[in-house]
């Protein structure tokens, strides 16, 4: 999945230098697709299981993944 890489790449570089460090979504305003990745994701394709369920009372209900 190459282009939604390169996407996320140069979303973060024009936000980060014209959308004041990133406070600012400039990147969508110029038609910048979003894409909605982490790393659990990740995890998951190359098939690492998702581990003990558990809750941490600041961050909410998680999985070690």
């Amino acid at each position: 999945r190459v282009e939604p890489a390169v996407t996320s790449f140069f979303r973060f570089a024009i936000n980060s230098t014209m959308g004041l460090a990133g406070v600012l979504d400039v990147a969508s305003e110029m038609g910048m697709d979003r894409y909605k990745q982490d790393f659990g994701l990740t995890l998951g394709r190359w098939g690492v299981p998702t581990g003990p369920y558990f809750v941490l009372p600041i961050l909410g209900p998680s999985t070690i993944r």
